[in-house]
């Protein structure tokens, strides 16, 4: 189950999207870095694909499926690594001609059209429509469409259909055929030869290829204040015509017709309304082909389901825009077509440069403009700093797994509290939040706080499956940007016979076991959710995550259900005691006390991942030869509380009766009178920074205890400048002046 590491450098873009947030959205302590990579405080990125040229002003929507009115442009915003075209199995899924590059099993497409095999050109993407706009010269309509894709500019086309009034054609011509009782007046068709149009005499297109971008003028007036309906559809293009889907794709032409005769499109624009499916959960699990001829899980995870089967049906009638050519010469501003709240599906611009389209491999979603879903609850107000909570999908699903499969999770751990909810894609289903996976949540993090007013201190982690895993992991690894931690089902490790080695067999543990790194989880309490009959995460690796939080003294609790499977919790559907446990904790930045260990092996300096800091510690170099290094430093100048822990009840009853095993704060200690002084204990460390004024520290004589394994330069950094202490193996005393 392991890969290579990336090899591709983060670099970050020079021009950036204006951002509408504060400051205060992202962390920002007194001194030292920010919590987590650089990259969650970077400016946006402007790739190519969103920039303008002459004429096109108006900054991009990057909401799928919404439509508005800038500065006298229309623009329409499509969903990405969409182009799936119709449904053309008619029974229990036979295996796809060829390997799908976004096809899994519980975030699969509804269509079933694949792309030719030359890769190089066609990419798994060519056909993907990004955004669609309209604006007015004179004496004619001004089109600009953008491809997600364009790795030959005529691989693909564009059609356009426009119904002027009553009357038309229904037949597009160019071998699409019919696609409803449209009533077309105009078709038009551009690629990277030109334009063609049989009843538009004189329509040109001009491409740039280095926005993915198709210019089209049509010499036609609208009259004045007049509404036309468009329709836009995408297809592979062989220079006259759109291509043909077979039965099985060559070096050219498209396959997936499984015996049927489907259009030849495998995207379609102007779908405000596709759905989210839930789809038959159980019914997936006792029989995965499906029944009745369709999919009966994941349908939708790709937003395309809706399309897929209008495809199939010949009929996009329900998929135009009107748009609205008096506000167009008004220059009119119209956002009603963007929602506001509620689940949207939002895009971001990456910085990361893996090239265009898709492939097999993860990560599978190359190209630069990658999705995210966030739910935004009704109470959320521009100006008033919400809480954020990251909601991490699971293996073989995406970002739109929970407004599919467990859509209470957005009313209760959102709305309910008052919180954003952000699911991240990872580009793709299997990334497990690390390399370009973990890139793409701060990326989509970013922007987000960009977007949106948060409140840094009430920030939030949860997952399902990976997604659990992924909570331990980023919690873990990143504990000064959380709050609380809720994983469901989640395994310890990558491959799921880590979790339960516990590490003890190192040829069974993958080098992402998070067993590893718990320490790190002082100030960040745990839920977890577990079932004793789980196929998939057997309990045992559970188990040992607990006894390992359990040995360090931190809060956290293990919900153990009694006969739930792998899948059950997602049926249900309701996480109350994960909405009461993460509540309205807040983070503390500056903690009398910080445990952290750094583990080299899972860095990525190449792509900005160096997991070397947390709260007032930063720079930990580990000692050559180790393979991590711990450090566990206690100020005395702070009287943060210090709680005592006993062992939670034994058993709870919601949702439904389970085990409880865990620790629960239960009175205060009194600690230590203060002092000017700090207590550090290291581990294969050879190198640290501490901020000490973060931990309370002030000016005069401050002495520092420190008992270490090896040799060690501590740099005691702050407003005043830095101080060097070179340490000897053992337990040393130094009085620094500061």
């Amino acid at each position: 189950m392991r890969r290579a590491a990336a090899t591709l450098m983060l670099c970050f873009a020079v021009g950036a999207l204006p951002w509408s947030a504060g400051a205060g959205s992202l962390p920002n302590p007194a001194t030292g870095p920010r919590p987590g990579p650089a990259v969650l405080y970077a400016p946006l990125a402007t790739p190519p694909v969103l920039q303008n040229g002459g004429g096109w002003p108006a900054p991009p929507i990057m909401v799928s499926g919404a439509q508005a009115y800038r500065a006298g442009e229309y623009l329409y915003q499509d969903y990405v690594y969409d182009d799936y075209g119709a449904n053309t199995t008619g029974g229990p899924l036979p295996p796809d001609p060829v390997p799908n590059a976004k096809d899994v099993t519980f975030g699969g497409q509804t269509g079933d059209v694949v792309y030719p095999t030359n890769v190089a050109k066609y990419g798994y993407d060519a056909a993907d429509l990004l955004e669609f706009r309209a604006r007015l010269a004179p004496g004619k309509i001004l089109y600009r469409v953008t491809l997600n894709t364009m790795l030959d500019p005529k691989a693909a086309a564009v059609a356009i259909g426009i119904d002027t009034g009553p009357g038309g054609r229904n037949d597009w011509g160019y071998g699409i055929g019919s696609l409803g009782n449209l009533g077309l007046d105009h078709v038009v068709v551009a690629s990277g030869d030109g334009a063609h149009s049989t009843d538009v005499s004189g329509a040109t297109a001009s491409v740039d290829a280095a926005r993915n971008q198709i210019e089209i003028s049509v010499p036609l007036t609208p009259p004045s204040g007049s509404k036309w309906r468009h329709y836009v559809v995408v297809g592979l293009w062989n220079g006259s015509s759109f291509r043909r889907i077979l039965a099985n794709p060559t070096t050219e032409s498209p396959g997936g017709a499984h015996g049927t005769k489907p259009p030849p499109v495998f995207n379609v624009g102007f779908r405000f309304n596709e759905p989210a499916v839930r789809g038959d959960l159980a019914g997936l699990v006792a029989n995965p082909n499906g029944s009745n001829g369709t999919r009966t899980a994941g349908a939708g995870h790709w937003r395309e389901h809706a399309q897929a089967l209008a495809l199939a049906a010949r009929d996009i009638s329900a998929f135009h825009a009107d748009i609205d050519f008096g506000k167009l010469a008004a220059g009119a501003n119209d956002e009603s077509g963007v929602p506001k709240t509620g689940f949207i599906c939002r895009l971001y611009a990456s910085h990361l440069s893996l090239g265009e389209g898709a492939q097999p491999t993860r990560p599978m979603l190359l190209g630069a403009i990658q999705p995210y879903g966030l739910y935004v609850p009704t109470t959320y107000r521009p100006g008033t700093a919400a809480p954020l909570t990251l909601e991490l999908h699971s293996l073989g699903s995406g970002y739109n797994q929970y407004a599919i499969f467990a859509p209470n999770i957005y009313t209760e751990l959102g709305e309910q509290r008052h919180s954003l909810v952000l699911t991240t894609e990872g580009r793709g289903p299997d990334g497990w939040y690390h390399d370009a996976a973990e890139v793409d949540l701060f990326e989509a993090w970013a922007d987000v706080a960009a977007r949106y007013d948060l409140d840094p201190a009430r920030t939030t982690i949860s997952g399902y499956s990976m997604g659990g895993y992924g909570t331990y992991r980023i919690a873990s690894l990143y504990p000064d940007l959380f709050s609380g931690a809720f994983a469901i089902v989640g395994p310890a490790d990558e491959s799921i016979t880590g979790g339960p080695s516990g590490g003890r067999v190192p040829q069974l543990e993958d080098t992402e076991n998070t067993l590893h790194l718990l320490d790190n989880l002082r100030r960040v309490p745990v839920l977890m959710w577990d079932g004793t009959n789980d196929e998939l995460v057997p309990v045992v690796g559970p188990l040992n995550t607990e006894r390992r939080l359990h040995s360090l003294g931190y809060e956290h609790r293990l919900d153990l259900f009694p006969g739930y499977d792998h899948f059950l919790f997602s049926i249900l559907d309701e996480w109350g005691p994960g909405r009461d446990w993460l509540g309205d904790r807040t983070i503390d930045l500056d903690p009398s006390r910080v445990t952290f260990v750094s583990l080299p092996e899972i860095d990525r300096p190449t792509l900005g991942l160096r997991h070397d800091h947390a709260y007032w510690v930063s720079g930990i170099a580990v000692a050559s030869g180790a393979r991590s290094g711990l450090v566990d430093a206690q100020s005395f100048a702070k009287t943060d509380p210090l709680y005592m822990m006993s062992n939670v009840a034994p058993a709870g009853t919601a949702p439904t009766p389970h085990l409880q095993l865990g620790l629960t704060p239960t009175g205060i200690a009194f600690g230590p009178l203060p002092s000017n002084a700090m207590r550090v204990s290291l581990t294969d460390v050879s190198a640290i920074t501490l901020w000490v004024e973060r931990a309370g520290a002030h000016a005069g004589a401050f002495t520092l205890t420190v008992k270490s394994n090896g040799a060690t330069t501590i740099t005691l950094a702050g407003t005043f400048g830095e101080r060097v202490v070179n340490v000897p193996a053992g337990t040393s005393t130094t009085v620094v002046s500061l």
